[in-house]
């Protein structure tokens, strides 16, 4: 058979690239022999060098896996977006990362170059999760815009997120690390090595230096009991302290403490922020027009709240009574009178508050820049500000109150904090004071409890500095000093007792997480959302599409896969037990989600002028039907006689067939007219 060869150009052939999605779905079995893989993970203080090289056995709480996830997206998302793996919805998609962290990995081999956005979908016996295309899990049915979900709004927030890592004041976070010189014979070497003699001598005897990644030494002397900001020097070590909020507000700790809350699971906590009166615990953040409002308009505060018990002064019976001195304001003291299970304190203990002072610079920065001591907050004074003040949220007793003043008249509302006066004592409790349309409110664990409609004739925005726990130095102090011998709860003697300033208010004594400030008021529905989800968010982790991770980060749902699992997983044992690596073999009841592989069009155009291929050399249409006869019979000598086409054959350069296209139905050509037909094949 003899054949005609045509020339394809430049314009007849086209490689078209797209995406094809292809659907996944398994069990806890097929997950397992696809290598999906799930990890339960913590962060450590420890250092580095008690893991095996290769993340092993000795690794039995996956914090190799933690660092690397909060390395890649975690870790000062908000400001070093640069450095993360993306792409990033920086505004749509929150990240946090709390002490612990469950990690959904999926092979590459599975999700091609990435999980097609909306396609996740992971059930087990009591949720199902979903991703809502932006890079966020939530639980299904879940309406995000009954919650905040509006960064821009959330103009001040402090969970604080890593809290946990201030539990432990007695070992530094990061790099840095603090050597004391004890005898002038240690040597730089000693000292880089973490060899630490005896006592320390004076402070200029100070070492300040980094060591590799948690390679981590124990502040060996002075290890603070209470964190304030900037008592790590040099400063240029640490960062600045900033709160959660997208807005990196700057903000200034002083002795206060960092613990585990009872919010979250069983086994994850939220942090939380330990207030002690005796001791001035605040927290500060200078005036911002951002959490600075009118009267007219709408904003809301929000935080958890538990109060702890202080001692006051006053009369009563039990225990015998310590004769004061001359300058005390009572005659006598009992133990009777401090508040255990009834809130009988009625100063005014400060929460949350904009009013009464700020912090103005003392000195010319450029005279203390070049020094050794050099904190901003050692430049400052705080004086008065204006008698107008936007919010000021406080407890007396047990009642909480929420006030507002344009300096001629106050106006306020209160609540008890709970329905009854003692379970606030007990446990965390969330309160929201908004103002709305004029309105003012207090919600409490997302009832309403108060509310009053008002007007006021001037302004109520000031320039005072934010306060947590005060509002500012002027706060007394509750004093634990004192003389007696009789101990009462918590190692309280009979004679600490207040002599002296018992008047005005105090420093709030408890605990405080999860403050934030909105520009915006809220409806009953997403206030009711805030409370139950704790940190006012809708998601409980995230899915980073393009890397074939799934994380659930929320501490509430921290182990939303402790009954089901997917093959070897880690399972953490309650505190003060061994952790064992065991087998979950509880099937997920579904995981499904897309894969999009990248695919290539190949598409030929091959035209047939209307000149060129007019002829056959079908043996059908032979005279002869024997090879090598090739005359045609007399049949396609008629002018009526038209050549079909049922095959297309693309070939190399040597002529070598590479593709074959066959037509549905034969096509008849034309002389009259070009002919084109298209092959296409993906690869």
């Amino acid at each position: 058979m003899a054949y005609v060869y045509k020339q394809f150009t430049a314009q007849d052939k086209a490689l078209i690239p797209f995406n094809a999605h292809k659907q996944y779905e398994f069990n806890s079995a097929s997950a397992l022999t696809n290598s999906v893989s799930y990890y339960s993970s913590r962060w450590t203080s420890e250092s580095y060098d008690v893991y095996s090289s290769n993340s092993g056995s000795d690794d039995i709480i996956n914090a190799i896996k933690y660092n690397q996830i909060d390395k890649l997206y975690y870790r000062n998302f908000l400001s070093q977006i640069h450095d993360k793996l993306g792409p990033i919805e920086y505004i749509k998609q929150p990240r946090n990362l709390y002490e612990k962290t469950n990690i959904l990995s999926i092979p590459m081999g599975l999700y091609g170059n990435q999980i097609k956005p909306g396609s996740f979908y992971l059930s087990s016996s009591n949720y199902h999760i979903i991703d809502d295309k932006l890079g966020n899990l939530i639980i299904s049915g879940t309406n995000v815009d009954n919650y905040p979900n509006n960064i821009n709004q959330n103009v001040f927030r402090l969970d604080p997120i890593k809290g946990f890592k201030k539990y432990d004041l007695g070992v530094h976070d990061g790099y840095a690390t603090v050597s004391e010189l004890p005898f002038p014979t240690v040597t730089r070497d000693q000292i880089e090595e973490g060899i630490i003699g005896a006592a320390p001598l004076s402070p200029s005897q100070k070492v300040y230096h980094k060591h590799k990644w948690r390679r981590g030494t124990r502040i060996d002397f002075n290890s603070p009991t209470t964190f304030t900001s900037g008592q790590r020097k040099p400063i240029e070590f640490y960062p600045l302290d900033k709160d959660d909020s997208y807005f990196i507000n700057r903000i200034h700790y002083n002795n206060v403490t960092f613990n585990t809350s009872s919010l979250g699971s069983t086994s994850h906590k939220f942090p939380k922020i330990l207030f002690n009166s005796n001791t001035g615990s605040l927290i500060s953040s200078s005036h911002s027009e951002k959490f600075n409002f009118d009267s007219t308009e709408d904003f809301s505060l929000s935080f958890w709240i538990k109060p702890n018990p202080v001692l006051t002064l006053g009369k009563g019976i039990g225990f015998a009574a310590i004769s004061p001195t001359p300058n005390d304001v009572d005659n006598i003291f009992t133990v009777e009178n401090y508040i255990t299970k009834k809130t009988t304190d009625t100063k005014k203990r400060y929460i949350l508050s904009k009013s009464k002072t700020k912090n103005v610079f003392s000195h010319n920065i450029k005279d203390f820049y070049n020094t050794a001591d050099f904190i901003m907050e050692n430049l400052s004074k705080e004086v008065s500000t204006e008698i107008q003040f936007p919010y000021e949220i406080y407890l007396q007793s047990a009642s909480l109150h929420f006030d507002m003043s344009d300096g001629n008249e106050v106006k306020g509302i209160s609540t008890i904090l709970n329905s009854s006066a003692t379970s606030s004592i007990n446990r965390l409790t969330h309160v929201i004071c908004q103002n709305s349309g004029s309105i003012m409110e207090i919600y409490v664990d997302g009832t309403k409890k108060s509310k009053l409609k008002y007007s006021f004739k001037n302004k109520t925005r000031n320039t005072a500095d934010l306060y947590i726990g005060g509002n500012g130095s002027g706060n007394n102090f509750d004093n634990t000093g004192g003389v007696g011998t009789s101990a009462i709860e918590n190692g309280f003697n009979v004679g600490n007792y207040i002599s002296g300033s018992v008047n005005g208010p105090k420093y709030f004594n408890g605990d405080l997480n999860n403050i934030n400030i909105w520009s915006r008021a809220y409806n009953s529905t997403a206030i009711t959302n805030i409370s139950e989800s704790i940190n006012g968010s809708p998601y409980i982790g995230n899915i980073f599409y393009q890397n074939g991770f799934a994380t659930i980060t929320h501490p509430t749902y921290h182990y939303i896969l402790n009954s089901t699992g997917i093959g070897n997983m880690m399972i953490e044992a309650p505190t003060g037990q061994q952790i064992t690596p065991f087998n979950v073999n509880d099937e997920v009841d579904t995981l499904q989600f897309q894969g999009t592989h990248l695919i290539y069009e190949h598409e030929y155009q091959c035209t047939v002028g209307e000149q060129e291929f007019n002829d056959t050399k079908n043996l059908s249409a032979r005279e002869n039907k024997e090879w090598p006869y090739d005359k045609l019979a007399d049949f396609t000598t008629s002018s009526l006689f038209k050549p079909h086409v049922t095959t297309v054959g693309l070939y190399d350069d040597n002529m070598e067939l590479l593709v074959v296209g066959k037509l549905g139905q034969p096509v008849r050509m034309s002389d009259e007219t070009d002919t084109t037909f298209v092959l296409r094949w993906d690869t």
